[in-house]
């Protein structure tokens, strides 16, 4: 985790409490998070202030990179919001396509060229396909990723033992 940069905090859960409005519990990635601050929730790139913030159940005014937090939220719904989102301070646009390169491990025998995958970003599972494209496989996404060139996601069948079946290390986004 990095304290330094901007802020991203990835997000587990999501709810409404009465009397309170929409609260998001994560962990800071990235950065510091504030109240009053005003953080782009990824990939619906919804805008919402941070109207306060707990960690460990205490209210403080701003929580550092590798803090559990709850965010109460201003300005979104929880439904906007679900397991793996990110809260960012500086937006990008969240991968639907990706050129990777990818590893498997020596306990796999198959090919990802022959079946449907999930990708594992984070906290978000997105089923997959690929085909190979030179050294390394383009990957098609399901549902738009949070994924920058230079991060690795876990590559996975979840009817396959063993389960993990490598990981992937973006090179480029394709769209």
């Amino acid at each position: 985790r990095n304290p330094e940069g901007k802020t991203e905090v990835v997000i587990d859960s999501c709810f409404p409490v009465k009397g309170v409005g929409t609260v998001a519990l994560g962990i800071v990635q990235q950065g510091i998070v504030r109240v009053h601050q005003k953080l782009t929730f990824l990939p619906s790139g919804t805008e919402a202030e941070i109207k306060s913030i707990q960690v460990q159940d205490e209210n403080t005014t701003a929580a550092e990179a590798s803090s559990r937090v709850g965010l109460n939220l201003k300005g979104i719904d929880s439904e906007q919001v679900g397991k793996g989102d990110l809260a960012v301070e500086e937006t990008f646009a969240p991968a639907t396509k990706i050129e990777a390169a990818v590893q498997l491990t020596k306990f796999y025998k198959g090919s990802i060229e022959s079946v449907q995958f999930f990708i594992l970003a984070g906290l978000k599972a997105v089923a997959c396909k690929a085909k190979k494209a030179g050294e390394k496989y383009e990957i098609e996404m399901g549902a738009p990723v949070c994924l920058r060139a230079g991060e690795t996601a876990c590559v996975f069948l979840p009817e396959a033992m063993p389960r993990v079946i490598g990981k992937a290390l973006v090179v480029k986004v394709l769209g």
